[in-house]
């Protein structure tokens, strides 16, 4: 081919296109175009598919365009070989096997796009079975998800009572240590001071009938007691009493143990006592007829290291052919020998 000096204009290179190449490009654009339309008519159908569908599709765009762009570059590829071709003139048989290097690449490319369409057919075809077994494990995820809700609660019960049981467990060995302490204080206390003896307490003692007062011995009574024992330590005492009292119906001879405990020794010395035992009815030589307690708390005041006053107050509670409950009083004089 001679070179006349003249440039060849942009049209006469698009003269120069084979007809191939035009026949190849017009089919691609029509196939695109025809693409187009059949997914502008069926776009209100693919609503309905999930995510794979539209997954696939997105695939299959993405592969269109880059078929597109593979397009492109051939055209852009062939128009440089136009070029090089008026520019070179001398590589005709090397422009033609380029030429069919992309004669090739285009049926390759239709190639493609025919596979993908029946790829795409394909989904079509298995989009409602992709739908039931979302709707199946949606069920079951449900189901799942009930059961582990369920299994939380429980397990958060379960740490709760823990809590609570660990928060027990703790008060109680606080308690334990308390009283391991408080034990422990008054053990050395004992070993410490020793202030054991006999003793002996004198009281008047009187009390008012609390119910049912209209019975014989449940109206009131009054009388006196001793009581000789033995002083345990500085706040432990016992020891066996003897009385009289007067009650509404007669006279009865108390027969009864007792025991105090005192607090820390002071001026005014607080106690507790208990008391417990048989009456006796005089009057008619009977047998012991009548248990009584006599549970109740009282205050020592201190005269000498061996004499106090004592005074208490106390629920007397006796069975003498019925239940009757007094309110009782005690005032005394404690010596200890």
């Amino acid at each position: 081919m001679q070179d006349d000096g003249k440039k060849p204009s942009a049209l006469s290179k698009l003269g120069d296109i084979p007809a191939v190449a035009w026949i190849g490009g017009i089919s691609m654009a029509g196939g695109l175009v025809a693409l187009s339309l059949l997914f502008t008519d069926k776009n209100h159908k693919l609503k309905t598919l999930d995510k794979k569908f539209t997954e696939a599709v997105i695939v299959y765009n993405s592969e269109v365009d880059s078929l597109s762009d593979e397009l492109k570059k051939i055209s852009a590829n062939y128009n440089d070989l136009i070029a090089e071709n008026d520019s070179m003139g001398a590589s005709l048989a090397g422009e033609k096997a380029k030429n069919n290097r992309l004669t090739s690449a285009n049926t390759a490319l239709l190639s493609r796009e025919t596979q993908y369409k029946k790829n795409f057919s394909s989904l079509l075809s298995t989009s409602g079975k992709i739908n039931d077994e979302n709707k199946k494990l949606k069920s079951e995820a449900d189901d799942l998800r009930y059961e582990i809700n369920s299994l939380e609660d429980k397990l958060a019960t379960a740490n709760r009572r823990n809590e609570e049981q660990q928060a027990l467990i703790g008060r109680q060995n606080g308690k334990i240590e308390t009283v391991t302490a408080d034990a422990a204080e008054l053990r050395d206390s004992v070993k410490q001071e020793d202030v054991s003896g006999w003793f002996n307490n004198t009281e008047l003692d009187g009390g008012y009938g609390l119910f049912e007062v209209n019975k014989p011995y449940s109206h009131y009574f009054y009388g006196i007691t001793t009581i000789n024992g033995y002083v345990i330590n500085k706040h432990f005492l016992t020891g066996l009493g003897v009385g009289l009292n007067r009650y509404d119906a007669g006279w009865l001879v108390p027969f009864y143990l007792d025991f105090r405990y005192s607090f820390t020794k002071r001026k005014y010395t607080p106690y507790i006592f208990t008391d417990g035992g048989f009456q006796f009815d005089i009057e008619h030589f009977k047998l012991p007829n009548s248990i009584f307690m006599n549970p109740g708390v009282g205050v020592y005041k201190i005269i000498t290291n061996r004499l106090a006053l004592n005074m208490g107050v106390g629920m007397f509670i006796q069975q003498y052919d019925f239940r009757s409950s007094f309110i009782n009083m005690k005032l005394g004089i404690y010596f200890k020998k």
